[in-house]
């Protein structure tokens, strides 16, 4: 029997900047802060190994890894174009998460003392995301809302089985 358990908090703040010339005399000069609230990445794992016999060996395990975050940032971009300056803020608020959970199953048969040997595992694995962003676009001129949701689901079924034969 073996088990595992991580857990830990972090913050990130950042800024981001950027410095852009174009032969045609545009310039970019973009800003980007952005605050990562405190993510908290957990992960299990748990498994056993079964002698049922001198020959024959079965084993189980589990793992699930979980991260939720949310992100907020503000993107600063100046345009310059000639004499005229225009400013550009985008305000982008993201929460995440990723719940991923993994089994695994085994088997080995030890047929003889020479090295025949037969082997089987099944593995299977869910990979779940959420995403919810919120995009505001603030200008001289207008302001603009963009929102939306992603979800991602994906799973994933393994076997494979394995005969080795030593003479």
């Amino acid at each position: 029997l073996y088990a595992r358990e991580n857990y830990f908090i972090y913050k990130k703040i950042y800024k981001e900047t950027y410095d852009r010339h174009f032969p045609n005399g545009i310039e970019i000069h973009n800003i980007l802060d952005s605050d990562v609230k405190a993510t908290k990445d957990y992960s299990i794992l748990f498994g056993t190994d079964y002698l049922i016999d001198a020959r024959h060996t079965v084993g189980i395990q589990y793992q699930r890894i979980s991260t939720p975050y949310e992100l907020k940032s503000v993107n600063t971009n100046f345009l310059t174009d000639g004499s005229q300056q225009r400013k550009l803020e985008t305000l982008i608020n993201r929460q995440y998460e990723r719940n991923n959970s993994i089994y695994d199953l085994n088997y080995t048969f030890e047929i003889d003392s020479v090295g025949k040997k037969f082997s089987m595992n099944a593995g299977y694995v869910d990979y779940s995301t959420t995403e919810d962003s919120r995009i505001e676009e603030i200008s001289n001129r207008s302001t603009g809302l963009k929102a939306g949701s992603s979800i991602a689901d994906i799973s994933v079924l393994t076997v494979q089985a394995d005969y080795i034969h030593k003479t």
